[in-house]
């Protein structure tokens, strides 16, 4: 749903001054929209890095044991990003998804990203953002939940088998 409010429709119909109700000027939606791409590079290569620290912590068996998660995560984040670590940080300790209900399956965000730009573009920004007939679309598939395979309803929405060409395209590449 993230990709709505980047449609000058929508920007213009949720952003109201809170006191007079003066929309917000086309010069600053423009820039705002413009500026959309700034850091999606970083942000997908982060979560990329996020995803393998996870699967390597939950890859550890007797044979290949980890003795310092920290250095794991450093030395991936290095090779991954580029970025190197702060001395004295202990970044590891900020990813609580790797102790929750995520395990070895944090790279599930970037492919609900994948299907969510799928569906976006080929539906939604291809038939209309507002259009009520894709709306409804949207709806009857929710409603099934998860008594349905969630793939099966992905497919039956768009029409397709999803594919991640809308997903690089929301890169801004």
């Amino acid at each position: 749903l993230e990709n709505w409010v980047w449609e000058p429709e929508i920007i213009t119909r949720l952003s109201h001054h809170y006191i007079n109700g003066t929309v917000m000027p086309q010069e600053l939606i423009d820039s705002l929209i413009e500026k959309r791409y700034a850091t999606k590079g970083i942000d997908t290569l982060m979560q990329v890095f996020y995803s393998l620290v996870d699967m390597e912590l939950y890859s550890i068996t007797m044979e290949n044991q980890i003795i310092d998660p920290a250095a794991l995560y450093n030395d991936l984040q290095e090779e991954v990003t580029g970025i190197k670590k702060l001395n004295g940080t202990w970044s590891i300790a900020n990813f609580d998804h790797i102790v929750n209900e995520y395990n070895a399956a944090y790279y599930s965000y970037l492919w609900s990203q994948v299907y969510a730009a799928d569906m976006y573009y080929s539906q939604f920004k291809q038939y209309g953002i507002l259009n009520k007939e894709i709306g409804k679309k949207y709806r009857n598939i929710l409603k099934k939940g998860s008594s349905y395979n969630a793939m099966d309803l992905l497919t039956e929405f768009l029409g397709k088998e999803p594919t991640d060409d809308a997903f690089i395209k929301n890169l801004g590449l």
